[in-house]
């Protein structure tokens, strides 16, 4: 009985409680003036009230513990999964650190590597977001190109590149990537919000892509994206930067500003999925997510330096 009952759809307990509570409001009345007109004890309309009221009081009782559960439900689903995340983060930094130093990496197993793991970091990432907003998610992480002098992104022709994608990604997405023409930052308002100077946020947010196009085109401007057909694999989408603060790097000292890597991309077909009531805590765990992804991505580009600077030293 009681699994049956942590199985009941939400909407069910929530029909119930609507036609219960009208039950309730409506049964005294009707009953008191039927027993008027009938001359009906009222202790038969007292005795029905109470029935009425515990039946709504249960009811209650029922909805209580059904959000109860469901909110249980997502924090052990959300606990668990970072927690495995972070587990197997940190397998990973340790088991390339103890490959290089045995001399068995190479730039093909590095990548690959990586590829994988971030991939299944993604897949973590989409499972917790996937518990808060009861949506499908999809996620990937672009890289960018930058003046590497200065590690400063040029705006005008820093170009991007999809690392890896999330395992639940449309397989068509990659596929138009891998055959279509170089994609361009400035081209993509995502991006091109994220690292324009004067933008009050440091992320781009946005449940409902083509109203927040009808909202652009009013003042004349539009929602650019690089692939043409966007609206058929996702509504609504958040994208974060993959940061640090140049001074907290040992060789940079600039304020204000920050070495960029890339953005943690993640989207969904539902517009429901990102809406605005739950927009800072939706991107705290993608920051979140963002900040682990720095480390791995700085460690994977520090081991490749290496390996391509001492081609020798490859197995």
């Amino acid at each position: 009985m009681k699994e049956k009952f942590h199985n009941m759809p939400l909407w069910v307990i929530n029909l119930i409680t609507v036609v219960s509570g009208l039950i309730t409001i409506i049964t005294p009345i009707v009953t008191l003036i039927v027993s008027i007109q009938a001359s009906i004890p009222i202790a038969w309309y007292i005795t029905l009230t109470i029935v009425v009221l515990v039946g709504f009081i249960i009811i209650l009782f029922l909805r209580v513990r059904k959000y109860r559960s469901i909110a249980i439900n997502r924090m052990e689903s959300a606990s668990g999964t970072y927690q495995k995340l972070m587990n197997d983060a940190l397998k990973q930094f340790f088991s390339i650190m103890h490959s290089h130093k045995k001399n068995t990496l190479n730039v093909s197993e590095l990548t690959n590597t990586y590829i994988a793991k971030l991939s299944i970091i993604l897949d973590n990432l989409c499972e917790v977001l996937n518990s808060f907003t009861q949506r499908k998610i999809s996620a990937c992480i672009k890289l960018i190109t930058y003046n590497e002098a200065e590690e400063i992104i040029n705006i005008d022709n820093a170009s991007l590149v999809t690392f890896c994608r999330s395992n639940n990604s449309d397989t068509d997405r990659q596929n138009y990537e891998n055959h279509n023409k170089v994609i361009l930052l400035k081209d993509n308002t995502d991006f091109r919000e994220i690292v324009s100077n004067g933008n009050d946020k440091d992320y781009f947010y946005q449940g409902d892509l083509e109203a927040y196009d009808k909202l652009l085109q009013k003042t004349g401007k539009h929602y650019d994206n690089t692939h043409k057909d966007w609206y058929n694999y996702y509504a609504g989408t958040i994208v974060v930067p993959i940061r640090i603060e140049f001074k907290l790097l040992y060789h940079q000292n600039k304020d204000d500003e920050y070495h960029i890597l890339g953005f943690v991309c993640v989207d969904s077909k539902s517009k429901d999925a990102f809406t605005e009531q739950y927009e800072k805590y939706n991107v705290d765990v993608v920051k979140a997510y963002a900040d682990l992804i720095y480390i791995l991505l700085g460690q994977y580009r520090h081991y490749l330096k290496k390996l391509t600077a001492n081609p020798a030293t490859k197995p």
